[in-house]
Parts: structure tokens; C-alpha cells; sequence
């Protein structure tokens, strides 16, 4: 019996050797084969490469892997949905940087799964704080997106349309709240570069360059491009009453506070208070000549909007939307007075009935204007201001 355990031994050593030797020998046909799949990434239509170095962590998950890499990827992707639904956000988002790392040149991939964290996860959230921060993740995963693929047309229309969607005027009840937590960042906002500090001026320069590299570019951007140069022109207006509008809730919550805690309201209050005098005395953003340029890009879109027979979009009303916005932003300025006044007899009230501040037909007055009648087109700008202020002085007066 030994002597056949002993005969047995060489052949099992032999057999182990072998073994081990096809697995090397699997592995070495299989990097080619996870070269070949780089390369397709690269050479497909969805995917055009960024050149320059490999990541380590994407050469690790392109050529190291090798033919693995295809079989990981499945897996990633069926764990992607399984955290989904189980709402666990952080493990997918980890996932997510895996799953880039493994496909860096596919530009679907950033922007699905940027599109998720943006739309997606952050309409589970019900704070503006929660929901802003999937929103700066999902721009933040896109614009390194866009960094592996900076020729990429995909990723570029997806930024602007979620800077769009997400930060301009007509981005909601949550904007106006994204819009100071970007400008209250410490480092001046990781989505925009110090010497041009607007979204809308970020999304002009995506659209730019979608136009550029695409000249008969449809009406949807040419819309945007009208967007993002005609708030530009009356982003300082606008920002000067969303200053006041600030102050005033902060000076309402004081007036509302609790006793303890009227001390971290006064501290809001006088916060927002300096803001709204630097926004009050700031210089103009905008030089003559970048006026005179954002006018002539307006014109431009407009023009090409107007060779298009299926576009419906009163040009007239775009044309004069200058004046039209002053006349809004009256309107608005005339709603932040009365929530003053409100807010003025509310500190004088002695019981804190606020019922007989305003007149209530004032306040249906100021209800029933709708600012399409003065904005056909480019209410975008300010009517969601103004509503928030008519909210603003309801609540206050307690109808």
C-alpha cells in the first residue's frame, strides 16, 4: 500500500504542475484578448480615447484583467442594480468608480451613471443639502468623464443639460438652494473655475463647443445657448433680489425663533445681511463688450430658431426679453417690499398675530400675477423667485 501511495506521489506532482501551467497559460492568452477589448473601447463610436497614460487603477481593470475583464464588468453591473435597490448609495457609488475604471473610455457609462446620482438618487433625499451633494457627485463623476474623453460631444450635452435642469431658474423648488450652496463652497466650487464664476456661463462654453463641432446643431441647444447668454445678462439683477429674498427669511426666522434659538438665527441674519450688501454695491459683472458679445450670440441663435419651420417659440417675445425682465423684476421688487412691510409688522405686533399685517386682497393681488403675462418665454429667470417670495409672505401672515 505505501509503495503504491509512494508510485502515486510523482504523478499527482506531475498533475498539480500541470495545472498550474494551463492556468499561466489561460491568463497569458487572456491579457491579448483584454488588450483587443481596450482597443475596441477605444476605436468604438461611443467611446473616443483620451490618450496620453493609463491610470493604474484602469490598467489594472483594462490589461491586467484581461479576458476577465468582460466577466467582472457583468458582475459590477448586475451588483449596481442589486445596491440600487437596496438604496445603498455609497456602495453603489463605489461601484460605479469601479465600473469607470474598468470601461474609462465608454462615454455612456459616465453619463448613465452620472445621470443616476443627479436625477436619480438625489430625489431620494428630501433636504436641498442632501440632494445638492448627489448632484456635485454626479457632475463630479461626469466631468472626470469628461477628462478620459475630453473630444466627448456625449458627456459635454450631458453636463450643460444638467447644469441647466439643476441650476438655472427654472431648475425647480431646490436651485435656488443649489445656486448658494455652490457659492457658499470653501473652495469657490469644484464645478467651476475661479475666473468664470457662473453655471450659466459653464453651460454657455459646453453648448459653444457643441456648436462648434456641430453647426447645424439642432433647436434644443440653440434654446439652451438663449438660455444660459440671457441670464448671464441679467444673472447680477437676478442675484441681487435672490440676496434680499435671503436676508428676509433669515430675518423671519429670528422673528420666529424659539429664545434659544434666536442666537443662530441672528447669526444667519447677519450673514445674509453682508451678502446682500456686497451683491448691492458689487461692480458689474460683465464688461460693455461681453454684453455686446452675448447680444450678438442671442441673435445668432435666434436666427438659426427662425429657419427652422418647426419651431414655435415666439421669437418677438425672445427678442425683447430685456425689457421685458426689468418690467419682472419691478414686480418682484414690489412682492419683496410687501414681505418687508409683513415682516416689519410682525417685530411690531405685541402677541404675534400676523393676521392683520397685509392686506389680504393685496395678497391675492399679488397671487393672481403671473409672470408668463410679462414673460412668455424667459419667466424661467424670475418666476420661480417670485413665487417663492408670494410663499414667502402667505406663510408669514399665516393664510
Amino acid at each position: 500500500m505505501r509503495a503504491a501511495t509512494a508510485t502515486q506521489r510523482p504523478h499527482r506532482r506531475a498533475a498539480g504542475r500541470f495545472g498550474w501551467l494551463l492556468v499561466v497559460l489561460i491568463v497569458l492568452l487572456l491579457v491579448p484578448w483584454g488588450l483587443c477589448g481596450e482597443a475596441a473601447d477605444r476605436a468604438a463610436p461611443w467611446g473616443h480615447g483620451a490618450g496620453g497614460a493609463v491610470k493604474p487603477s484602469q490598467f489594472f481593470g483594462t490589461v491586467a484583467l484581461g479576458g476577465f475583464r468582460a466577466i467582472l464588468i457583468d458582475y459590477l453591473w448586475v451588483r449596481s442594480d442589486i445596491l440600487d435597490r437596496r438604496k445603498d448609495y455609497y456602495g453603489l457609488l463605489a461601484t460605479y468608480e469601479m465600473l469607470a475604471d474598468l470601461q474609462p473610455h465608454a462615454e455612456r457609462v459616465w453619463v448613465f451613471n452620472s445621470s443616476t446620482m443627479v436625477y436619480d438618487i438625489c430625489a431620494e433625499y428630501n433636504t436641498a443639502a442632501g440632494r445638492y451633494a448627489w448632484v456635485r457627485a454626479g457632475l463630479k463623476f461626469a466631468l472626470k468623464g469628461l477628462e478620459n474623453n475630453p473630444d466627448s460631444e456625449v458627456i459635454r450635452s450631458h453636463l450643460a443639460d444638467t447644469f441647466y435642469y439643476k441650476f438655472s431658474y427654472r431648475g425647480g423648488p431646490y436651485s435656488r438652494e443649489f445656486r448658494r450652496l455652490l457659492r457658499e463652497e470653501s473652495d469657490g466650487g469644484i464645478l467651476r473655475a475661479p475666473e468664470r464664476p457662473s453655471v450659466a456661463r459653464e453651460a454657455l462654453l459646453y453648448w459653444e463647443d457643441i456648436l462648434k463641432s456641430d453647426p447645424q446643431a439642432g433647436a434644443r441647444i440653440h434654446e439652451f445657448r438663449i438660455w444660459a447668454a440671457c441670464t448671464l445678462l441679467a444673472e447680477q439683477d437676478v442675484g441681487l433680489r435672490e440676496a434680499r429674498l435671503e436676508m428676509l427669511e433669515a430675518r423671519e426666522g429670528l422673528l420666529r425663533a424659539a429664545p434659544g434659538e434666536a442666537g443662530r438665527c441672528r447669526k444667519a441674519l447677519e450673514k445674509r445681511r453682508k451678502e446682500y450688501e456686497r451683491a448691492l454695491h458689487a461692480p458689474p459683472q460683465l464688461s460693455a463688450e461681453e454684453a455686446a458679445s452675448l447680444r450678438a450670440r442671442i441673435d445668432e441663435s435666434l436666427a438659426a430658431l427662425a429657419a427652422q419651420s418647426t419651431f414655435v417659440v415666439n421669437l418677438t417675445a425672445l427678442r425683447t426679453w430685456e425689457d421685458d425682465c426689468r418690467l419682472a423684476l419691478k414686480e418682484i421688487d414690489r412682492a419683496l417690499d410687501a414681505y418687508q412691510n409683513t415682516l416689519d409688522g410682525l417685530e411690531k405686533s405685541e402677541d404675534g398675530d400676523s393676521g392683520n399685517i397685509l392686506d389680504p386682497e393685496e395678497i391675492k393681488r399679488l397671487e393672481a400675477r403671473d409672470m408668463a403675462d410679462i414673460l412668455p418665454v424667459n419667466s424661467l429667470y424670475v418666476a420661480p423667485i417670485y413665487a417663492e417670495v408670494v410663499r414667502r409672505i402667505k406663510q408669514a401672515v399665516k393664510q
